[in-house]
């Protein structure tokens, strides 16, 4: 290689990868890193906090199945500093940090102690059966083809595809996560949407994201406490 070759190779622009089909995106395990102005203020206030979330982010679990330690969706096993390429104080400082900002949450086990992300601010995990399920049934001339992938979907035609368009429940879990609606409320939805067929009154369920947002608005109604009336005084004969 000549010494004009070696500069072009230097400055050619870098070609993004294209996945062009389901197979190649199943064979790849990534998660969404969201440009958030959270993000850049961690950054400046402790890099070993963003770098500590990254790490959380990497190794929580994405796919449901059998776990010898009992790792649920998005949990991930922390304790092993080292691997992060920290010291054991700065180790301490990023997880206190992050607990403190409520980037995630803990629990302690006794092999190690268990942590996953609160919320989407930071990274975004997605399980594989949300970011590859993609219809096999043909769909109708002007119909696309349906996908989970943003929570996003189409029931409103009476077939095969209509029916496997409908979420599952990790894709409802993933979606609730994102509002901050808990995983048990998360089941009521699903297993009450999977009961009378998806639909919102009579309609077909257009949007996920939004049945779940007014599922949120009413789980929060009943979680607010009643106003407590003011007590009026009896009046008092002198």
């Amino acid at each position: 290689m000549n010494e004009g070759q070696e500069l072009h190779r230097k400055t050619a622009p870098i070609k993004p990868r294209k996945i062009d089909d389901v197979s190649a995106i199943k064979s790849a395990d990534w998660f969404i890193c969201p440009r958030s102005p959270d993000a850049l203020e961690l950054i400046r206030a402790n890099p070993n906090a963003y770098t500590l979330a990254a790490f959380i982010g990497y190794r929580a679990r994405y796919r449901e199945g059998f776990n010898a330690d009992g790792l649920g969706l998005g949990d991930a096993m922390l304790g092993d500093f080292k691997s992060c390429g920290m010291t054991r104080q700065q180790y301490r400082t990023a997880l206190d940090q992050l607990i403190k900002w409520r980037f995630v949450t803990t629990r302690p086990t006794t092999k190690g102690t268990v942590a996953r992300l609160a919320d989407i601010r930071l990274f975004e995990i997605l399980p594989i059966q949300a970011t590859t399920k993609i219809t096999n049934a043909q769909p109708p001339a002007n119909h696309r083809a349906t996908t989970n992938i943003d929570g996003k979907i189409d029931i409103s035609v009476n077939n095969e595809a209509a029916k496997s368009a409908r979420p599952d429940l990790q894709t409802v879990k993933l979606q609730a996560a994102k509002i901050g609606l808990p995983d048990n409320e998360a089941e009521k939805f699903f297993n009450y949407y999977q009961a009378n067929g998806w639909k919102v009154g009579r309609n077909p369920m257009r949007s996920l994201p939004h049945a779940l947002a007014n599922w949120k608005l009413r789980w929060a109604e009943r979680a607010r406490p009643a106003a407590v009336k003011p007590h009026k005084a009896s009046p008092t004969s002198f």
